[in-house]
């Protein structure tokens, strides 16, 4: 066990970006909402903003380039597709 400690987590870094997507699209959410738009609109538009910001400063991770998290967008753009349709 104390072995596994040493060992680097392939799956953190991923889970990190997710959780930092999650939250972008909570805040851009309830900003949406404040201002009477639909919280769909903030959530897109915290989405554009965190996409745009590693070309403006590169410390931001850029997250186009994560297979992980273009295929979890494809199947993001799939359930929304379900759920416009029903």
């Amino acid at each position: 066990m104390p072995f596994a400690l040493l060992m680097p987590d392939s799956l953190a870094p991923l889970l990190a970006l997710l959780a930092l997507l999650w939250l972008a699209a909570k805040v851009g959410g309830e900003v949406a909402l404040r201002l009477k738009l639909p919280s769909v609109a903030g959530e897109l538009g915290a989405g554009l903003l965190l996409g745009g910001l590693h070309h403006l400063h590169g410390a931001f991770p850029d997250f186009g380039a994560h297979p992980s998290l273009a295929l979890l967008g494809n199947l993001g753009i799939l359930v929304l597709m379900f759920a416009v349709g029903l």
